[in-house]
């Protein structure tokens, strides 16, 4: 099935207001090998519904503006092998997302191979593109999701926000402007987020929430809790409970708006924070919650409270005078090192070492005593 270069116009709110008409779209279509491209759609309720179960779908290069009450393109529950490319959509009614990927576990389907690239979200109502998992308590994750080099303005709420997925690429995205987090990862496992830009997010750049095995590497922050709301989410990023994250080489710059410009609360086991630089911000720099540290050698550092502050530090580890020093009493004994981590000893003695040195990565790795002190 192709739809290709049509012109669709609705009546506008003065017809389509009730929410009851919200499935009022340019179109609705679904099936087996689906071409949409090259298509114009503004005044309707929606702008584009691809229906539960499709599969290899390409809806490519639209023009989607001035909707009513829900969402830009709609692909239902269910899908697989979807390609969402190089579509503009702008102003999407008050309840709309720009793009909504959605899954739901009623329907006993899954969804996989979903692939966001290259489009352009202007003035959202709600997220400006999500892949959410709808049920009240989710069950099934989206597989295989690439969200790659999209643009997004003026979100109503988040600018990208991935709900229960497993394995995802999220690389290359601009949002500028959005009225809650830049980014938001809830339930989600195995993604990666690199080479990605957020500004003036009202509460954080990035949050994440009930994830594990997640990577976030030279990312840009700029002024996240541009809200000026108060509360306790204006963060540049935000770990909350999960496991297995690794954080690098990301940057973070904010005024006093912003609390932390990085805040690990409620969780943070097994976490690896390396070359981050932090700037701004009412608070130190890092919040830690004291869980498994994995790896600290945070980077630049400097706040309102000065340079180089950590807030809850964990009682094992103390940071030296230079960045990425960590002192301990012995070895460690628990925890996933890189080979070359080191720990400088506490209590250096006669006869004993300077420190530590992680000759074999692993968990906790081979470790060796470097530095014999003289007698």
């Amino acid at each position: 099935m192709t739809f290709r270069k049509n012109r669709v116009r609705g009546s506008g709110p003065d017809y389509f207001s009730d929410i009851s008409m919200r499935n009022t779209t340019g179109f609705t279509l679904g099936g087996t090998n689906v071409i949409v491209t090259g298509n114009l759609v503004t005044g309707t309720t929606q702008g584009g519904i691809i229906t539960q179960g499709s599969q290899n779908v390409a809806v490519t290069c639209n023009t989607i503006h001035d909707l009513v009450n829900e969402h830009g393109l709609y692909p239902d529950t269910g899908l697989s092998a979807v390609v969402v490319s190089g579509n503009v959509i702008r102003n999407t009614g008050r309840h709309g997302t720009g793009i909504k990927v959605q899954l739901y576990d009623g329907f006993g389907l899954d969804a996989n191979n979903i692939n966001i690239t290259g489009n352009s979200v202007y003035s959202s109502g709600n997220t400006a593109i999500c892949v959410i998992n709808t049920a009240p308590l989710p069950q099934r994750a989206t597989s295989a999701v690439s969200v790659t080099g999209n643009s997004v303005y003026a979100a109503g709420q988040d600018g990208i926000s991935l709900r229960y997925v497993r394995g995802a690429a999220v690389c290359g995205n601009s949002v500028y402007s959005s009225g809650r987090h830049g980014y938001e990862f809830i339930g989600c496992g195995g993604v990666t987020g690199t080479g990605n830009t957020t500004m003036n997010a009202e509460e954080c750049g990035i949050f994440d929430a009930a994830s594990g095995d997640m990577t976030y590497v030279g990312n840009t922050i700029i002024n996240p809790g541009a809200g000026l709301r108060g509360v306790d989410y204006q963060v540049g990023i935000f770990v909350q409970d999960g496991t297995e994250h690794f954080i690098a080489s990301n940057v973070v710059r904010g005024t006093e708006s912003m609390s932390y410009a990085m805040w690990i609360a409620q969780g943070g086991e097994s976490l690896t924070v390396i070359d981050n630089a932090l700037s701004g911000g009412a608070e130190p720099s890092l919040r830690l919650h004291g869980g498994q540290i994995r790896f600290l050698l945070p980077g630049p550092m400097s706040s309102a409270q000065g340079d180089d502050a950590i807030y809850n530090l964990p009682s094992d580890l103390q940071r030296g005078t230079m960045p990425g020093e960590l002192f301990g009493a012995a070895a460690p004994t628990s925890g996933t090192w890189r080979q070359g981590s080191r720990v400088h000893s506490l209590y250096p003695a006669p006869g004993g070492p300077m420190g530590w040195v992680c000759v074999n990565g692993g968990s906790p790795g081979g470790w060796r005593p470097f530095g014999r002190v003289e007698t």
